[in-house]
């Protein structure tokens, strides 16, 4: 154990120091940067993007050579006129708020127009103005899986039956009592809206059963509400100890809104609260 602890720190010790800190921009001394970082002056290399003078900076240290990466704030690449220019100088509406900033000779500015900005070394200025706005890119869609099915159980985080009152723990299915699972967002949170439910299924845990097919259906809670949850998609289904299938219906449901899976009617049955088998409730679903 102990080579092995010293084979570990020797490693460790191997690897480089790395640290970000912010600091203030100074100035160039020849094709390097000083920069006021950690309580001293001291000179940066920089990776091509020249700052302001008193422009906040990230500063990267890889073993004690600091490298400036790059401004804390984003330099906007257009904006909007707010006023008419005063005393050489623009008001403009950006994505980081109102900047006030110079503007290119010849260039005739009003309210409302949409103009291109300029970050050179000496601060952001107006250049030109814009004939349109293009429209907005749309963001990318998110990493597909590839075609590979995942596959995830989600297990639910409340259980009860609703007669009059949530009065029980246990999930029942009965003419009198609608019962229900509950799992907060994490179905919504995890699959995307864009995926293709390949199966769904409920992990059945009977405490009692009189008839086998009760009425099975989603609802639109994260947590119990201050009455019965409202069931959608009824489907009789027949229940045995384990898991059992659920339409597909359920699970593009669940991935599109917060909610979860109830009972109701179809039959008598009483499965086990989380208290007597946590896993009572717990929904596999298999995506694509």
């Amino acid at each position: 154990m102990a080579d092995f602890d010293k084979t570990v720190r020797k490693k460790l010790a191997g690897l480089p120091s790395v640290a970000r800190l912010v600091g203030t921009f100074v100035s160039t001394d020849g094709v390097r940067a000083v920069v006021d970082v950690g309580g001293g002056r001291i000179p940066a290399d920089m990776t091509g993007y020249v700052p302001e003078v008193g422009e906040q900076v990230f500063a990267l240290f890889i073993d004690g050579t600091a490298t400036v990466i790059g401004s804390t704030v984003p330099k906007p690449g257009k904006g909007t006129v707010a006023s008419a220019p005063l005393d050489n100088l623009v008001a403009v509406d950006t994505i980081v708020g109102r900047i006030t900033v110079p503007y290119a000779a010849g260039l005739s500015l009003s309210a409302g127009q949409t103009v291109k900005l300029g970050a050179a070394n000496d601060g952001l200025f107006v250049y030109a103005v814009m004939s349109t706005s293009p429209p907005p890119q749309a963001p990318p869609s998110p990493p597909s899986s590839g075609g590979k099915v995942q596959t995830q159980v989600f297990m639910p985080i409340d259980a009860g039956s609703y007669r009059a009152g949530w009065w029980t723990n246990q999930v029942y299915a009965s003419d009198t009592n609608v019962g229900a699972w509950f799992y907060g967002s994490q179905i919504a949170d995890t699959i995307p809206d864009g995926a293709t439910i390949q199966s769904i299924a409920i992990n059945i845990s009977i405490s009692s059963l009189s008839y086998q097919a009760p009425n099975f259906g989603v609802h639109g809670s994260a947590t119990r509400p201050g009455v019965a949850v409202g069931l959608s998609q009824l489907t009789a289904i027949a229940i045995a100890n384990g898991w059992v299938a659920l339409p597909i219906g359920f699970g593009n449901y669940l991935k599109a809104a917060v909610g979860g899976i109830g009972i109701n009617h179809g039959g008598y049955a009483i499965l086990n609260s989380l208290a007597a088998d946590p896993a009572s409730g717990a929904l596999r679903i298999s995506w694509v």
